[in-house]
């Protein structure tokens, strides 16, 4: 590991609810199972680092069309009303001082970037944050920052990624990155979407540039192809490539399966040696 400050851990999860007890059955958990032992898997090796900050992009918060919008506040809270499942809620604690310097420092950078006032919280962030507080994860030690995704191109979601890389290193808390993202979901003519042709080709390049930790990878697709295939999490995976941007990373592809005709990839990356030629924005 190159330093002890920064992140140097980060890892790639999808956020299908149905791993939740009381939303999916017993059958389903089963159909699902690698995703299932993989997140078990992951959320013990994220407790184990013991963060005490965790930031997390998710497809499902606030979308901005021509900006970044942070989640501001402190506490913030969600249930699974709207999967059927009650009571159980969740609660973490919003880091404004991280939060606010992200915003000061991607602005400087050129990247327009906004905070609101938005204290729930979206099932790409609650799916994680349930395994997470299964494997013993404490929410009053460990705070959150969540960085939802944009309308704003590939590159702005990659250089985003580098400044939360440069506020964290001046901010010396040990901190991880969680990158919330499904695949496709155009796998099956009885998925939510049917079935494309781009889809499984979509979810083929994106699990070989995890298993290889390819960043560069992510830059390859067109909006024509992404649109066919439906895919959900690529901009959040290119802000984690942007948290990498000039170093090498040793990569782990933990599982891959599409059950339900969305595709649901896990996998983890740790930093390693500077590298020129991973230099992508």
């Amino acid at each position: 590991m190159t330093s002890n400050y920064g992140i140097n851990l980060a890892w790639a999860v999808p956020h299908p609810p149905i791993l939740v007890a009381g939303i999916g059955s017993t059958a389903d958990l089963q159909e699902a199972r690698a995703t299932y032992d993989a997140y078990v898997e992951v959320a013990s090796q994220i407790v184990a680092a013991d963060p005490e900050l965790l930031v997390v992009s998710t497809p499902h918060g606030q979308l901005y069309r021509d900006c970044f919008n942070l989640s501001r506040g402190t506490k913030a809270q969600g249930d699974w009303k709207q999967f059927r499942r009650d009571p159980e809620r969740y609660e973490v604690i919003f880091d404004e001082s991280l939060t606010h310097a992200l915003q000061e420092q991607a602005n400087s950078a050129g990247i327009p970037c906004v905070e609101s006032l938005d204290t729930t919280l979206d099932h790409g962030l609650m799916v994680p944050l349930h395994f997470l507080l299964k494997a013993g994860l404490s929410t009053e030690r460990c705070k959150f920052v969540r960085i939802p995704l944009s309308f704003l191109g590939d590159k702005a979601h990659y250089n985003l990624g580098r400044c939360v890389q440069e506020v964290a290193l001046k901010d010396k808390r040990r901190t991880v990155f969680i990158a919330s993202g499904d695949l496709s979901h155009c796998l099956k003519k009885d998925g939510p979407y049917g079935f494309t042709p781009e889809g499984p080709a979509f979810d083929q390049a994106i699990t070989e540039a995890f298993e290889a930790g390819d960043f560069a990878r992510f830059f390859s697709f067109e909006d024509r192809f992404r649109e066919k295939a439906g895919e959900c999490g690529l901009s959040s995976f290119l802000i984690m490539a942007g948290v990498f941007h000039g170093f090498d990373v040793h990569a782990r592809l933990y599982s891959y399966e599409g059950p339900w005709g969305v595709g649901y990839g896990t996998a983890g990356f740790e930093r390693s040696i500077a590298n020129d030629t991973r230099r992508l924005g």
